[in-house]
């Protein structure tokens, strides 16, 4: 595997087509007669990666990817094929590939519904860190959708986006591999740097004509994000592409119109995470602050105190009302800029 860097991170989209055929089964030495399925793409990122760098396989019906030459296609029509993302190591950020159980989404639910105070183990390492963009695989049965608001809440509003994938295998900061048949449930890659820059838009499931598509990516442009270390992430319903437009790569060209040298890549799954972010301001105390008060003026410290208040107020309107994350029959479009 060549590359012009080291990386300490490596994103991989993979066709469930490719990696079933990729897997060799073998009959144990044991006597018992166990069988094992040698997983043949797992065992080639151990070898060719460095001993350091973390990775996360995400096996989905569909893939997109972006060639050297910024050409972008979407394949979705269950060929064998794979993307991947190299990201180099740098102090200004870093990449946390994270898994969780049965007991802990069954937590994290709780950690919603009743308020809880306590998280997953997982989760304490993330708290301590600048996460800006968590991407989220879950199983094909999906997910409740307490589990996204809870990270959201618990990790201070970042974009969450991703899917329900077919599998998924990952290799975490302490070495330790975990994968969707020994009991890995939901698990993720988390962004983290404080000059981490991210937006997406969600394009719709009513959204099926080339001109609607285009104002929706289109809204990419207005955060003016560096480009020069950028890259797109597209999580679309298998439902979507050719059986919408009846034409291949409709979504990625138009993204590839507005970011003509951003790489993009993804999946088409069965089942969507994601919204429009930052989410827009919905109905909130008023951003006007009276500086009268029964008929008497406040004082400096009063004015500044009443702002802090009604600053508080606001967070806590959305903390209690994130937006909708779980979709169906839609396409998640992220703009990613890294420092």
């Amino acid at each position: 595997m060549d590359s012009p860097m080291e990386p300490s991170c490596l994103l991989l989209f993979c066709t469930n087509t490719l990696w079933s055929r990729s897997n060799v089964t073998e009959q144990s030495e044991q006597s018992n007669g166990n069988v094992k399925t040698k997983k043949v793409i797992k065992e080639l990122l151990d070898k060719s990666l460095p001993r350091k760098c973390v990775y996360h396989v995400v096996v989905t019906d569909g893939i997109v990817g972006t060639d050297c030459k910024m050409m972008t296609e979407e394949m979705d029509e269950f060929p064998m094929s794979i993307s991947l993302l190299m990201l180099g190591h740098s102090v200004e950020t870093e990449f946390i590939p994270f898994s969780f159980s049965h007991s802990d989404c069954r937590l994290l639910t709780k950690c919603w519904d009743e308020n809880g105070k306590k998280i997953p183990e997982f989760m304490s390492t993330l708290l301590q860190k600048p996460v800006k963009m968590v991407n989220l695989y879950c199983p094909m049965s999906g997910i409740e959708q307490e589990i996204s608001y809870s990270m959201y809440r618990n990790l201070r509003k970042p974009l969450i986006a991703g899917g329900y994938v077919n599998e998924k295998v990952l290799k975490d900061l302490r070495g330790h591999t975990h994968s969707s048949d020994e009991g890995s449930i939901v698990s993720g890659l988390a962004f983290c740097g404080d000059g981490i820059q991210v937006a997406s838009v969600l394009i719709r499931n009513e959204v099926e004509e080339e001109a609607e598509v285009d104002a929706v990516i289109k809204k990419l442009t207005e955060y003016k994000f560096p480009l020069h270390h950028s890259f797109g992430l597209m999580y679309a319903c298998v439902g979507r592409g050719m059986h919408v437009y009846s034409k291949p790569n409709v979504e990625s060209s138009i993204f590839r119109k507005y970011f003509p040298n951003t790489p993009l890549l993804g999946f088409f799954g069965n089942g969507e995470i994601g919204c429009c972010y930052p989410p827009a301001n919905r109905s909130s105390p008023s951003s006007h602050v009276d500086d009268v008060d029964g008929g008497i003026r406040l004082t400096a410290a009063q004015m500044k105190r009443r702002r802090a208040n009604m600053e508080t107020d606001k967070q806590d309107l959305e903390m209690k009302h994130p937006p909708k994350l779980l979709h169906a029959y839609t396409t998640v479009m992220c703009l990613i800029s890294l420092p």
